[in-house]
């Protein structure tokens, strides 16, 4: 599970106690921060044993963070303004993911590798398959 659910599994002191405070005290200012309300309602459906598209709370790794590092990986194939835009994407999705204690930042490097393998080994595959 992420760290927005580490008080939850976990006794004694909690690390992101903090950010999660402050990240629910901009969701009750009526600021945009749509990822407290869609925490808690995963949360919920976890504690109610309910299962279903899009209804887990696993962390490792994080799709999030491999989908943008596929689409750099895209990006790289074509010119440096789709390199730029999309390696930003994908930086500002790791960061975002851990800001927003969706994923542990070692979930984020995990898949920016992984995907990265698939990656070449889908590329040396399509070249053998020719």
């Amino acid at each position: 599970a992420g760290p927005c659910y580490y008080h939850y599994l976990v006794d004694g002191y909690d690390p992101f106690a903090q950010q999660m405070e402050f990240l629910r005290g901009l969701a009750a200012q009526d600021y945009p921060v749509w990822a407290v309300a869609t925490q808690d309602m995963l949360w919920n459906a976890y504690q109610a044993n309910k299962s279903g598209f899009g209804s887990g709370i696993s962390a490792m790794p994080s799709v999030h963070v491999s989908i943008a590092c596929l689409f750099m990986f895209l990006a790289w194939e074509y010119g440096p303004r789709q390199r730029l835009f999309f390696t930003l994407f994908a930086i500002l999705i790791m960061i975002g993911s851990v800001l927003l204690l969706w994923h542990y930042a070692i979930d984020g490097y995990l898949a920016g590798a992984v995907t990265y393998i698939i990656w070449i080994a889908a590329g040396r595959f399509m070249k053998e398959e020719k």
